[in-house]
């Protein structure tokens, strides 16, 4: 919060743009899961998923950070 600046309401958005990113990826992830290759498919969301977190890491702006989030929350949706 406090090395980046970040006020309550942008906390807030951080945390909901997350679940915005998840909903995008639940219903096609479920038929790529179904249809394709449901291994290579969650191997490629966990190693997404993986990389995003690391790169939360190196945030340096909130706008970073909405990205990332938003990112993870594709990569976890899967």
């Amino acid at each position: 919060d406090q090395d980046l600046g970040i006020t309550s309401q942008m906390a807030g958005v951080v945390s909901g743009i997350f679940f915005i990113g998840y909903l995008f990826l639940q219903i096609p992830g479920g038929r790529i899961a179904v249809h394709g290759s449901g291994k290579k498919f969650i191997a490629a969301s966990l190693t997404a998923w993986a990389f995003i977190s690391i790169a939360t890491g190196f945030v340096t702006h909130e706008y970073q950070l909405l990205f990332l989030r938003f990112l993870l929350g594709i990569a976890e949706g899967g």
